[in-house]
């Protein structure tokens, strides 16, 4: 996950790093379908199956949250975790072609809970995530100056 804008010199480590993550916790499970490729979508949720995580194999896929643009996704990153939650919508696009590596989410989930070492990796993606994100909320978001 790559966020727009400025970023701060240690996002680029942090992202490089994150990026590897996925296919190292999904090592040793089997694909739950042949891989998908959509030639370019406005909406690709609309057109991915439920119930699946997705291993983004090639192509950039662009995220916007209540149709403001916020990040971008790429090779190496996981898409479909946030299913279940509807709000604030988030809309992925594509303008490109994308190829994705479709795994069940009750087997990548089971297969992450079966091993303490999958167990600590997603949780390092996961709290890679949330600290990039938290990193861009803070430079947008101007200190409130309180007089004393």
């Amino acid at each position: 996950m790559y966020l727009l804008g400025e970023q701060p010199a240690y996002a680029d480590q942090l992202i490089n790093r994150l990026q590897g993550i996925p296919a190292q916790f999904l090592e040793g499970l089997t694909p739950s379908a042949p891989l998908i490729e959509i030639k370019g979508s406005d909406n690709l949720t609309e057109e991915l199956p439920e119930q699946h995580l997705f291993l983004i194999e090639s192509g950039l896929l662009h995220a916007l949250v209540d149709e403001r643009p916020l990040f971008y996704m790429q090779e190496g990153d996981i898409l479909g975790l946030r299913q279940g939650i509807e709000l604030p919508v988030c809309r992925y696009r594509s303008d490109e072609s994308i190829r994705l590596i479709p795994y069940s989410r009750s087997a990548v989930l089971q297969h992450i809970h079966a091993d303490r070492h999958r167990q600590e990796l997603f949780t390092q993606y996961l709290i890679g995530q949330t600290a990039l994100l938290s990193d861009a909320l803070a430079r947008l978001k101007q200190p409130e100056l309180h007089p004393t």
